[in-house]
C-alpha cells in the first residue's frame, strides 16, 4: 500500500533534481505519510513557487484505503492538517468521481475546504480549435461541424476521433479529410471502442437509480428521481437540450 508514496518520492525528487535515497516507506501508513511529509517539509522552495502534487485517478487509491478505512481516516487526517497548515505544498486530485462519493473513509470529511476545478464540455470555438490547429489534416466545414455534434465538445470523445482522423491521413498519405473519413472515424472509435460506454455503465452509472433515470431520459420522460438526475448533470452526462 505504502509503495505509492515512495513511488511519489521518487517522481518529485526526479523532477526536482534532488536526492531520493531510496527511501524504503514503513509498512504501517501513517508513519509512511509522516516519512514523506518531513522529506516534503524540507524540499519545499523558498521563493514564490508552490510545489504541485497530483493524484491522477486518486478513487483507485481509495480501494486500498477502503479495506482498513479507520487507518485510511487517520491517513486522510494527516493528509489534510499538512496542507492546511503550510502553502508551499498543494494537493492536487484528479478524477472523474466526487470527493463525496468515496466513503469508509470519507474523503469529503476530510478535505472540506478543496476547491473544484471542472473540466467541462468544449465551447464550439475551442473544439473547432481543438480540431484544426494540432496537426496536419485539413477539415472541411461540414466534416468539423459534424465532429462537434457528434460531441458536444466532450474532450475525451473528441480527441479519440481526431487521433484516428490522424491515422487515417497518415495511412491514406492524404491530408484533406472527407466526411467518408469520419464516417470510418465513427465506425472505429464510438461504434466498435465501448470502453467509454463500458466505464460510464459499469462504473459511473452501476446503480439502479441512474440506469432509471437513463431510461426514463431517453424515453423523452421526465425522470422521477431528482437526485440521480443531478448526480448526471454535474458530471456533465445529461445536458439541456
Amino acid at each position: 500500500m505504502t509503495s505509492w508514496l515512495a513511488d511519489l518520492r521518487r517522481r518529485v525528487a526526479e523532477r526536482l533534481q534532488r536526492p531520493d535515497g531510496d527511501w524504503a516507506p514503513p509498512i504501517e501508513w501513517l508513519s509512511a505519510w509522516r516519512g514523506l511529509r518531513e522529506w516534503l517539509a524540507r524540499l519545499a522552495p523558498d521563493d514564490d513557487r508552490k510545489l504541485i502534487l497530483a493524484l491522477d485517478e486518486y478513487d483507485a487509491l481509495h480501494g486500498y484505503l477502503e479495506r482498513d478505512p479507520e487507518q485510511g481516516a487517520r491517513l486522510l487526517a494527516a493528509m489534510r492538517s499538512f496542507f492546511q497548515h503550510q502553502n508551499r505544498v498543494v494537493l492536487l486530485l484528479v478524477s472523474a468521481t466526487p470527493l463525496a462519493e468515496l466513503c469508509d473513509p470519507g474523503w469529503a470529511r476530510y478535505f472540506v475546504h478543496t476547491q473544484t476545478l471542472r473540466v467541462d464540455y468544449l465551447a464550439r470555438p475551442d473544439a473547432l480549435r481543438f480540431i484544426t490547429e494540432p496537426v496536419p489534416p485539413r477539415y472541411p466545414a461540414a466534416v468539423k461541424e459534424r465532429l462537434f455534434t457528434l460531441t458536444q465538445g466532450r474532450h475525451d470523445l473528441l480527441q479519440r476521433l481526431c487521433w484516428n482522423l490522424v491515422d487515417i491521413a497518415n495511412r491514406d498519405g492524404w491530408y484533406d479529410m472527407m466526411m467518408a473519413d469520419l464516417d470510418e472515424s465513427v465506425a472505429a472509435v464510438l461504434n466498435r471502442d465501448t470502453v467509454p460506454m463500458e466505464r460510464f455503465w459499469n462504473e459511473f452509472c452501476r446503480g439502479d437509480a441512474c440506469r432509471a433515470c437513463l431510461e426514463q431520459v431517453l424515453a423523452g420522460e421526465v425522470s422521477t428521481d431528482r437526485a440521480a438526475q443531478l448526480r448526471l448533470v454535474e458530471n456533465g452526462y445529461l445536458l439541456a437540450d
